[in-house]
């Protein structure tokens, strides 16, 4: 594979993110996304934000390359990969998708494809033991809680710690399949025929409930009941709503407990106090 032009995209998310045109071995050309995993390329502000328990570079290379691979579910083609430790550098080569995040579309339609998507992937998706995935258990999120208590002292966030034990103790109950692990709509792409998750950094083994319940964040109603109803009726399997609460509650307790002073794209904000508070009176004592 052969780099032609490269250049920065308008676009990016937490790391670096190019558009390149390129020649493949067979002499066509196609553009890509150049993104760059390696901690080099990220600057200070993003490398406080982002945990070190969490990052792998490795992470979201391998899930490309050996599990979405061959699936058939719309994700977007990887052209190759650069692997090298020895100088910190980890690059994908990824197909530009040409469709909207979801978080730009009101049609409740796209949100309820999103959640059939979903439980397409919990069904297809084996986890490969190659793969460095987060496991998304009891171990995993506990240590969120004693993060955001101290990043948020005062009486709010140490009153969720009973309920999120409970919510931890359902959630343990259920099946662990391959999650993306930041299924939420900024992170979704969307276009007529085609639905496309991207940035599988926290891609993981946990129960399927926790991509659903980031997709369902922020929606109330009947238009939430429409995006739970469309992932139920897409795994054939009804939706138990104390067990999505307990994703919701233990993801919004993630995000409290994220980094210190962190705080998301004001685009894509969410209230993780007000969102972890609801879902945790249905485990309340």
């Amino acid at each position: 594979m052969e780099i032609l032009e490269r250049k920065p995209y308008a676009y990016r998310t937490s790391f670096p993110l190019d558009e390149a045109r390129i020649r493949l071995p067979d002499g066509d050309e196609a553009v890509v996304l150049v993104k760059e995993l390696g901690r080099l390329g990220l600057d200070d502000a993003i490398l406080r934000a982002k945990p070190e328990f969490v990052y792998d570079p490795r992470r979201e290379i391998a899930v490309y390359e050996k599990i979405l691979t061959g699936l058939d579910l719309g994700t977007a083609r990887c052209y190759g990969s650069v692997v090298a430790p020895e100088s910190g550098r980890y690059v994908l080569f990824l197909e530009k998708v040409d469709a909207a995040e979801l978080w730009q579309l009101d049609e409740i339609e796209a949100w309820e494809r999103a959640a059939r998507w979903a439980a397409r992937l919990h069904g297809k998706a084996s986890p490969e033991p190659q793969v460095p995935l987060l496991r998304y258990d009891g171990a995993y999120f506990r240590p969120w809680l004693e993060r955001a208590c101290s990043f948020h002292p005062g009486r709010t966030v140490p009153a969720l710690a009973s309920a999120h034990e409970r919510a931890l103790a359902r959630l343990a109950g259920l099946p662990a399949v391959f999650v993306h692990g930041e299924f939420y709509a900024s992170n979704i792409l969307v276009s007529k025929g085609r639905v496309c998750p991207v940035d599988w950094e926290m891609a993981g083994i946990g129960p399927g409930l926790l991509d659903l319940a980031a997709l369902a964040t922020a929606w109330e109603g009947a238009d939430r009941a429409r995006i739970v109803a469309g992932y139920a009726d897409e795994r054939d399997a009804p939706v138990d709503e104390e067990d999505l609460d307990a994703a919701r509650l233990v993801l919004a307790v993630q995000w409290l407990g994220w980094a210190e002073g962190w705080a998301p794209p004001r685009e894509h904000a969410t209230d993780w106090l007000a969102e972890a508070t609801a879902a945790a009176r249905r485990f309340a004592a």
